[in-house]
């Protein structure tokens, strides 16, 4: 999606989420409530393990199967599980058809010791496809267009690693209440098509979320950001195109381009709760949504509330709303926001209340504002 103009004048397992505790700063609960479900309903499982497996055995932990395929082309049901050798890269992709139900869930996870089991050079690298699925401890690397795509509905992502690829995790149009929990999505660096010219240029994103009813909570999202033809650079931990009802939560995210930007006429109820945001990048931003008169405007009924955001580049800004902003279009209320150069710029006016603000102000203080000085 086109950034605006940077000129504001131009319109799981507990040890594990001990540890990752530790290195995002915030609590970590256990991931899914899915998980745990699945793992205690008592329902088939099977091993896949490529270095010694074969397709034609049982699937069983002595016999395992060998690819991704043969997981693919399974009869999963509800309840099922499927275990992925760790320390292993996989064969092909794991393309996830079946589906689970809420009670019991399809779930792919990882079994034996070393890091997580990865899928790797694929396009994408998984795909849910069913629903009432969930993903948990694998790593998607160097993916082409997305690492983990979600085109069912209820499906989750958790405790994963997705690098090296235009997105870390695409939840497509169609694709409901989608969860991305507890995982590390870090430098899914690539632009795509990136060619000059047709404004067209995307990419550069820890999540891109373009179903309804999403959930972005406790991830570690960090460097995203890539050259782009069309717009010079371009990138962001969250991206929100077309949908509606989005929550982004308790994430942190460090040195991404833009940690959320917005945009579609469709998209509304976009929320983002106790995030922590920081960059040293030049041009590093919060949020950047639109107005009705803007392109890929109007977006509705965003709020951003309790997040601490630290920008220190040179360049940098808190947030803008271009094209017309109006209290119905962003409302900022108990944030910190310190930028390097301006906290942010609106076209218009919105509902701000109860901030505190750090940097040069472009827009008028709200009830209970604070502003200190750069």
């Amino acid at each position: 999606m086109h950034s605006p103009l940077r000129s504001p004048r131009a319109a799981v397992p507990a040890l594990l989420l001990a540890t990752l505790a530790a290195t995002v700063g915030v609590t970590l609960a256990a991931p899914t409530q899915a998980v745990a479900e699945s793992a205690a309903s008592g329902d088939r499982t099977f091993f896949v393990d490529p270095a010694r497996g074969s397709d034609d055995a049982a699937g069983s932990k002595a016999q395992p199967w060998r690819t991704l395929a043969k997981v693919g082309s399974a009869a999963l049901r509800p309840g099922d599980t499927v275990r992925l050798r760790a320390g292993r890269t996989h064969i092909g992709a794991l393309d996830l058809r079946a589906s689970g139900t809420r009670g019991a869930p399809i779930t792919v996870t990882d079994y034996g010791r070393g890091r997580r089991p990865a899928v790797a050079g694929q396009n994408p690298c998984v795909r849910l496809a069913g629903d009432w699925v969930v993903v948990s401890r694998v790593a998607a690397l160097r993916c082409g267009e997305a690492g983990f795509v979600v085109d069912g509905d209820h499906d989750t992502v958790t405790d994963a690693r997705a690098t090296g690829s235009v997105r870390g995790v695409w939840v497509r149009e169609g694709a409901d209440h989608a969860l991305v929990s507890h995982s590390r999505l870090h430098d899914n660096d690539l632009m795509a098509p990136g060619t000059t010219g047709g404004d067209d240029d995307h990419g550069a994103q820890g999540v891109d979320i373009n179903g309804d009813h999403a959930r972005v909570t406790r991830n570690l999202i960090t460097g995203h950001r890539a050259p782009s033809p069309d717009y010079g650079e371009d990138g962001a931990a969250v991206e929100v195109y077309q949908a509606v009802g989005t929550r982004v939560d308790h994430n942190r995210a460090v040195d991404n381009l833009a940690f959320t930007e917005l945009g579609g006429s469709r998209t509304s109820g976009t929320r983002y709760l106790r995030n922590r945001v920081s960059s040293r990048l030049d041009e590093g931003t919060f949020l950047m949504t639109r107005g009705g008169a803007q392109v890929w405007g109007p977006v509705n009924g965003t709020v951003a509330e309790r997040n601490r955001v630290r920008l220190t580049g040179a360049h940098s800004f808190g947030f803008g709303c271009y094209g017309g902003c109006t209290p119905r279009i962003l409302t900022l209320r108990d944030n910190t926001i310190s930028a390097g150069w301006y906290v942010g710029w609106v076209d218009g006016t919105f509902d701000s209340a109860n901030n505190r603000y750090r940097g040069e102000l472009w827009f008028d203080l709200g009830p209970g504002d604070r502003a200190g000085g750069r």
